[in-house]
């Protein structure tokens, strides 16, 4: 049907939703009836993908990811309330660290901006040290990005890269400050 697989080789860039093949051929009836079937299964699919996307954008991960999950299908979930359930899993052997990283700390930022109220009960000591924390985390954010970054591509060169990364930020830190490194 077509003369390459490569989308550059393609004139006029030609997108294909649908191809159905047949062994006889069509009646005028038939194509109708296919035709307003189509056009039925795409009015549903988008109605179906507005809905998703309203879905996600009310996810509180919705800030973090163009395609959120809800927050119970995380590793990060799993890993906080599921640990004893995940021996022997595929859960247990990847590492989420990062991503688990990405997700509290955009948790406790979320928290500390928008629901003050949690923190009604709080001392002045007790919100200091929620401050420091989170702090402490907002600082650590580049090492885990740099994580995620060779978790993606891992390779020689990537954890060198990383290495040397890792080094330049423990130079940075000063006396008294606090950083989180991930450990690989």
């Amino acid at each position: 049907l077509f003369s390459s697989n490569d989308h550059s080789m393609m004139s006029g860039n030609v997108l294909l939703r649908l191809a159905k093949v047949e062994a006889n051929f069509a009646t005028d009836e038939s194509v109708l009836r296919d035709k307003a079937m189509d056009k039925i299964w795409s009015v549903w699919n988008d109605e179906f993908e507005r809905k998703v996307d309203v879905q996600r954008a009310g996810l509180s991960l919705a800030g973090l990811f163009s395609k959120p999950r809800p927050i119970w299908s995380t590793p990060t979930f799993t890993g906080a309330f599921g640990d004893a359930f995940i021996d022997g899993t595929t859960l247990e052997a990847g590492s989420c660290l990062a991503w688990s990283y990405k997700v509290l700390n955009h948790a406790l930022q979320r928290t500390i901006t928008h629901q003050r109220g949690f923190f009604a009960g709080f001392s002045p000591h007790d919100l200091g040290v929620v401050s420091d924390t989170l702090h402490t985390l907002s600082k650590s954010s580049q090492n885990f990005s740099q994580m995620a970054r060779l978790l993606k591509n891992p390779s020689a060169p990537q954890l060198l890269n990383f290495l040397r990364k890792m080094k330049k930020f423990i130079t940075k830190i000063n006396a008294g400050e606090s950083m989180l490194f991930p450990l690989i």
